[in-house]
């Protein structure tokens, strides 16, 4: 379900629940680039970078998983 079919039905909590994960995708992708400049730019925080990176794929893979479940 696309976040326009939810709320053109009226389905409020399922189009709250798709701008939550837009709004979290949106704010890690950011800190994943933020990040990603320290590393380049400063030579420093690899391994917060590295962390982060696979907390990043984590959540990616979960949010499929939970959309393929139903």
């Amino acid at each position: 379900m696309s976040l326009s079919e939810a709320l053109r039905g009226f389905d409020y909590s399922a189009g709250a629940a798709i701008l939550l994960i837009i709004l979290l995708t949106v704010s890690l992708l950011d800190i994943f680039g933020s990040l990603l400049r320290k590393v380049v730019i400063d030579g420093e925080k690899q391994y917060q970078f590295a962390a982060f990176f696979l907390l990043l794929t984590v959540f990616v893979i979960g949010i499929e998983i939970v959309l393929a479940a139903g």
